[in-house]
């Protein structure tokens, strides 16, 4: 029986098989800034998938337990740091839709899982509090999920999730394409300056509008819940972009056949 891999272990050679798995799609470019595609040790596809499903299946396992085995809080604090300092977050929520479907299960089990662990006495779970602050491309991209079939359920159900907290609410709405690679400032958002239009919270419209029926309904869900959970944050957002907002309501939700 193989040894049991060390939290550190898993999550590096997790990271880098994901980016394998991108390189693969993308062999003329870097797939991050510390990795090229050349410098890679190759495999086939299903090898890579193989060994990140036993990764992930460790992983989820570390941080829920077993009915035969209890959840160490040691192992489970460092892998979530981990997973938060490696950036693993990022790659998973973004390249969710590379991974077969068990794959995408156990990923929507550990990232969910990573955003809820709070350490005693902590008010906010420390990965959403990283996300906020460093990395919203998380929260972006969990949205982006509802681009292609595969990746539109994990995501959605991790979504719904992470917006229990008002920031992800926030990081959605005032989401704008200007601030790709770099945080949105929460505590300096100006709620009187209107929305471009162009930001992940508009591609819903299309994502209810456009997508296959399962996919459709899903984002429709997690629409709703963008509304609804925080109410003054969004009254106060719709109240800035009303024109739009209702243009978009009435032109494109209103008249969709999957609304």
């Amino acid at each position: 029986m193989a040894k049991a891999r060390t939290n550190q272990e898993l999550t590096r050679s997790t990271k880098e098989l994901m980016l394998k798995l991108i390189a693969e799609d993308k062999p003329s470019q870097k797939v991050s800034d510390h990795y090229d595609p050349s410098e890679l040790d190759w495999a086939d596809d299903g090898q890579i998938e193989e060994e990140v499903a036993r990764n992930l299946g460790q992983m989820k396992v570390i941080l829920q337990g077993t009915p035969e085995l209890d959840v160490s809080p040691d192992q489970v604090f460092q892998l979530v740091n981990l997973l938060v300092t490696e950036d693993l977050l990022r790659v998973l929520a973004e390249n969710i839709h590379r991974l077969p479907f068990e794959s995408r299960k156990d990923t929507q089990t550990i990232i969910s899982t990573v955003l809820r662990y709070k350490q005693p006495g902590e008010d906010q779970p420390i990965a959403l509090q990283y996300i906020i602050t460093t990395r919203p491309e998380v929260i972006i991209a969990l949205c982006n999920g509802y681009d292609r079939r595969e990746s539109a359920m994990p995501c959605g159900g991790i979504l719904k999730e992470a917006l229990k907290h008002d920031a992800v609410t926030a990081l959605i709405l005032y989401d704008e394409p200007s601030l790709h690679g770099q945080p949105l400032d929460l505590g300096s958002i100006d709620t009187d300056q209107p929305a471009s239009g162009q930001g992940v919270f508009w591609k819903f419209f299309d994502w209810i509008d456009k997508s296959l029926f399962e996919v459709s309904t899903d984002a429709f869900d997690t629409f709703r819940q963008i509304l609804v959970r925080h109410k003054p944050m969004v009254s106060k957002y719709i109240d800035t972009n009303f024109d739009l907002f209702f243009d978009k309501y009435n032109n494109i939700l209103i008249k969709s056949e999957s609304y």
